[in-house]
């Protein structure tokens, strides 16, 4: 359990860390690259939850673009599956742990 869980771990946090978005921005915020998990984080912080001020400027500027939106979805989904597969490496170690009792 422990060695997929890991491996989960790392599929999520390369997916996060990687380079799958990436947002060039001019303008105020010229020379700003804004990648995948700047997205999410601009997202949930300057928008929806636990409201950061510092990002709200930024947020409202990807806001312009079409393609925020659509990778925030995409991002929310590869999580959502990330989440669903631990959930069964869990699922997986309850029944044989309850399996050898």
């Amino acid at each position: 359990m422990r060695e997929a869980a890991s491996q989960l771990r790392e599929e999520y946090n390369n997916f996060l860390n990687g380079k799958r978005y990436e947002f060039h921005r001019h303008g105020d915020f010229e020379g700003t690259v804004v990648r995948t998990r700047e997205l999410l984080e601009i997202w949930l912080y300057g928008k929806n939850f636990h409201q950061d001020t510092g990002r709200k400027a930024m947020y409202a500027e990807l806001q312009k673009f079409g393609a925020f939106t659509f990778a925030l979805q995409d991002i929310v989904m590869v999580i959502a599956i990330d989440i669903l597969n631990l959930a069964q490496v869990v699922r997986f170690a309850l029944s044989a742990g309850s399996q050898s009792a």
